[in-house]
C-alpha cells in the first residue's frame, strides 16, 4: 500500500532514510507529497498532489500524512490552509490528516484549533506523538488507525473541531482564526501578534539597559524586516538605502530648499529607489510578495521620514551610537521571537499577548538607574557607599 506524505528537508537525513527503510520493510511505499524547501512550497500546488494520489489503482490510506518539523510547519499548514480554501468543492475532498510531531501534543491542539475552526474540507484530524509514526504502518483508513491508536494505547490526540466555534471571550484567537479564514499566513499573523512583544524588548534596552534607539519605530521595522527576508540580503537593503540616502543628502545640502517639500522629494525618490529594488529580487526569485505585504511598504513610507531626517541633518554623527544600537536591539529582538516553541505558544495561546501590557507599564513606572549608568557612576557610587 501507499501513504501520502510531507516531510520538510530540514528533517534528519539518516532518520528520514531509516524510516523509508522501514516502510519498504513493511512493503509500504511513501508517497512523497513533500515540497523539500520553504521556496519549494511556495511554487508546490499541493492540493494536484494529492488529488493525483487519490487516482493511482494502488492499495492507498484515506489520510494525509505530515511530520512536524519547526518552521516548516508553520508554511505547510499555511499552504494547505490556502489552496484547500480556494480549489475545495462539497463531497469531492475531505481531507484526515495525521500530524506527527515531537513537541506538546495539548498545545499543539490549541495551536491547531485556533487555525482549523471553521474549515469545511477537514473531516478529522490526529496529532500523533513522534515516538508513534511507525504505527500509521498498520492501518489503511482512518478509522482502523484510531481504533489501532486506542487499543495499543499510542500517545494521540483527536482534534475536535465539530463544533467548528470559538469562544468570543478569547477574542485573540477568534482574530488568529479570522485571519486564517482569509488566508493570511501563519508568519504573517505571528507578526500582528508579535509587535507587542518587540515594543517590549525595545523600552526594556532603552529604559533598564540604558541602550536608546533611534526612535520605536525603526528597530520595530528592521527587525519585522528580518522576520520577512533572509538576513544577508536585510543588511544589503539596509545598506543600500543608507548609501541613497547619503548621496542625496550630499546633492541637496547645497540647495536651498524648504524642509516639507524637500522630505516629500526625498521620500519619493527612496520609495522610487524601493520599487526598482522589489522589481529586481522578484526578477532572481529571492523574495516573493502578496497583498498583505503592503503593510511593509506602508511602514517603510512611516519610518522613512525619520530615518531620511537625521541622515540630512547637520547633527548626523551624534546619532552614531544610537544608530549602532538600534541594529543591536533589532538583531537581539529578531533571535528572540524567532525562537520556534515562542511561535507555538503564542499561536497556540495569543491572549498570552495580553500579559505583556502590565509588563510595559511597570518599564514605565520604571525610576531606577540603568545599568549602563551603573557603569557611568560606578566611581561616584562607589564614593556613596563608601561614606
Amino acid at each position: 500500500k501507499s501513504i501520502p506524505i510531507i516531510i520538510s528537508k530540514d528533517t534528519n537525513k539518516a532518520e528520514l532514510d531509516s524510516y523509508i527503510q522501514t516502510s519498504k520493510l513493511n512493503w509500504i511505499y511513501l508517497y512523497q507529497i513533500w515540497p523539500l524547501t520553504k521556496t519549494d512550497l511556495e511554487v508546490t500546488n499541493i492540493y494536484t498532489s494529492i488529488e493525483k494520489y487519490t487516482k493511482i489503482d494502488w492499495l492507498k490510506t484515506d489520510y494525509l500524512v505530515i511530520r512536524w518539523w519547526r518552521d516548516f510547519m508553520f508554511d505547510v499548514l499555511s499552504k494547505i490552509n490556502r489552496e484547500f480554501t480556494i480549489w475545495w468543492e462539497e463531497n469531492i475532498l475531505k481531507m484526515k490528516i495525521v500530524w506527527i510531531s515531537p513537541y506538546n501534543l495539548e498545545v499543539l491542539n490549541k495551536y491547531l484549533k485556533n487555525f482549523l475552526s471553521w474549515k469545511k474540507w477537514i473531516a478529522d484530524m490526529i496529532l500523533l506523538w513522534e515516538n508513534s509514526r511507525f504505527s500509521i504502518f498498520n492501518d489503511n483508513t482512518f478509522s482502523l488507525l484510531l481504533s489501532n491508536l486506542k487499543e495499543n494505547k499510542y500517545n494521540y490526540l483527536q482534534i475536535e473541531l465539530k463544533d467548528k466555534t470559538l469562544n468570543n471571550f478569547l477574542f485573540l484567537s477568534k482574530f488568529v482564526n479570522n485571519l486564517s479564514n482569509i488566508w493570511y499566513t501563519n508568519d504573517d499573523i505571528y507578526i500582528f501578534l508579535i509587535i507587542p512583544l518587540i515594543l517590549l524588548i525595545i523600552i526594556s534596552f532603552k529604559h533598564i539597559i540604558g541602550f536608546s534607539p533611534i526612535w520605536l519605530v525603526l528597530p520595530l521595522f528592521i527587525t519585522l524586516i528580518m522576520i520577512k527576508l533572509w538576513w544577508i540580503l536585510w543588511i544589503w537593503l539596509l545598506f543600500s538605502f543608507l548609501v541613497l540616502n547619503f548621496v542625496l543628502s550630499f546633492l541637496t545640502s547645497k540647495l536651498n530648499l524648504l524642509y516639507a517639500p524637500k522630505m516629500a522629494f526625498l521620500i519619493s525618490l527612496n520609495i522610487l529607489f524601493c520599487i526598482i529594488v522589489i522589481n529586481s529580487l522578484q526578477n532572481f526569485n529571492l523574495i516573493t510578495l502578496n497583498f498583505w505585504d503592503i503593510l511593509f511598504f506602508i511602514l517603510f513610507i512611516i519610518v522613512n521620514e525619520r530615518f531620511i531626517n537625521i541622515i540630512v541633518s547637520k547633527d548626523l554623527l551624534e546619532y552614531k551610537s544610537s544608530f549602532v544600537y538600534t541594529i543591536l536591539i533589532s538583531v537581539i529582538s529578531y533571535y528572540i521571537i524567532d525562537l520556534n516553541m515562542l511561535k507555538i505558544w503564542l499561536l497556540a495561546y495569543p491572549e498570552l499577548v495580553l500579559i505583556i501590557i502590565p509588563l510595559q507599564f511597570i518599564i514605565w513606572r520604571f525610576t531606577w538607574l540603568r545599568v549602563t549608568e551603573y557603569f557611568r557612576f560606578k566611581e561616584i557610587i562607589k564614593s556613596i557607599e563608601e561614606e
